[in-house]
């Protein structure tokens, strides 16, 4: 049995070039309809106007999933921990609030 040694991870993530790229050009076009808002087209600063939305409606989303996730996550740590048995782990059926009627009574 040999051991390899292990080779050390990079201290930042390998980035593609094409990602750099695809980046730099997503860039280049919000600035140039920022910069087109700016000189007063209202189809620009509408454009604007959603990204600027639709980025704050996803902070929020995103926030408020934090924090249901938490409370639930501290809720599962800190809560009772006993566990409820399905009643129909043993084989049994359960019981009935009303019992069944035959058919031919109906």
């Amino acid at each position: 049995m040999s051991f390899e040694e292990e080779v050390p991870q990079p201290f930042l993530p390998r980035v593609r070039m094409i990602w750099l790229f695809v980046v730099i050009t997503v860039v280049a076009i919000a600035l140039g309809i920022i910069q087109a808002a700016d000189q007063g087209q209202a189809f620009a600063a509408a454009l604007v106007f959603t990204c600027v939305f639709i980025l704050l409606f996803a902070f929020f989303s995103g926030t408020s999933f934090l924090i249901s996730y938490l409370f639930g996550f501290v809720e599962k740590n800190l809560g009772d921990s006993t566990v409820t048995s399905s009643p129909f782990a043993d084989g049994r059926l359960p019981e009935q609030l009303i019992p069944p009627t035959p058919s031919e009574n109906i």
